[in-house]
């Protein structure tokens, strides 16, 4: 009965973090990012560099250590500063929406493949490899101290699969032009590249729309402040832990 019970608990719990509206505006970001950072830089950072860049295996070798180093040092700097913006009482989602943005740049640089060196958009791709650090804290904003754990379990599912898939998935589009001198031409990177890039926009704009939704209820509010003339507001918690600024004509304690 004790064993029964604590499945019973643990399906329960389960349920809360799949259920969760919140759970699911971060996880399709944090998802397509770092999952497909892992997939490119484990797996298709060495043949990209062979392929496109045409790197020997010397040069190729020391811009894989380059980003492994910049993995490292991310995870550390992303740490730090979360830390720095949760003390101060600031938004880490912001941090991850910047983080994300700045990998779709970087992935979009690659697809060009402008005449500069490709290095500092693998070096982003590896240091949004090491972001889960801010989803692991979001994530502990979410949940009460039991559901963590649970929650952050199942997002590593989603990390670990969308990697699965963006591995594979590359290397099937990369099959559908065909190979010259042992390699694969600039084009099918592209293409694979732009179809990862299309994705995460979809999730970049999920995760961050609830904000202009705010901003336009704010917005309204203010017109309507402006055009009656009334300037009373009431600072009110919600579970999302933002402060948002209700009009209201009669004094209220709380």
């Amino acid at each position: 009965m004790r064993q029964l019970r604590r499945a019973l608990q643990g399906q329960l719990s389960l349920k809360t973090v799949y259920t969760d509206e919140r759970f699911w505006r971060i996880a399709p970001i944090s998802s397509t990012c770092i999952g497909s950072a892992w997939a490119l830089q484990s797996l298709w950072a060495a043949s990209w560099l062979s392929d496109v860049e045409g790197l020997d295996r010397t040069s190729l070798v020391t811009q894989l250590l380059a980003m492994a180093i910049a993995l490292s040092i991310g995870a550390l700097l992303l740490s730090v500063v979360a830390d720095s913006l949760r003390r101060h009482g600031k938004n880490i989602e912001t941090l991850l929406s910047i983080v994300a943005a700045v990998f779709i740049a970087a992935e979009l640089a690659l697809i060009l493949h402008p005449p500069f060196p490709s290095l500092p958009s693998w070096i982003v791709v590896a240091v949004v490899g090491s972001a889960i650090v801010l989803s692991y804290a979001i994530i502990g904003d979410y949940f009460p101290a039991q559901l963590i754990a649970r929650a952050n379990g199942v997002l590593n599912v989603l990390h670990f699969g969308w990697a699965f898939l963006v591995q594979y998935g590359t290397g099937l589009i990369l099959e559908q032009w065909p190979v010259k001198d042992g390699h694969y031409p600039s084009i099918a990177y592209q293409t694979a590249f732009s179809m990862n890039v299309v994705l995460q926009l979809v999730a970049l704009v999920w995760f961050i729309a609830p904000w202009f939704k705010e901003l336009n209820w704010k917005s309204e509010i203010a017109v309507k402040r402006k055009s009656t003339g009334q300037s009373r507001s009431v600072h009110v918690m919600i579970p999302s832990a933002e402060m948002v600024i209700l009009e209201t004509d009669h004094d209220v304690e709380w």
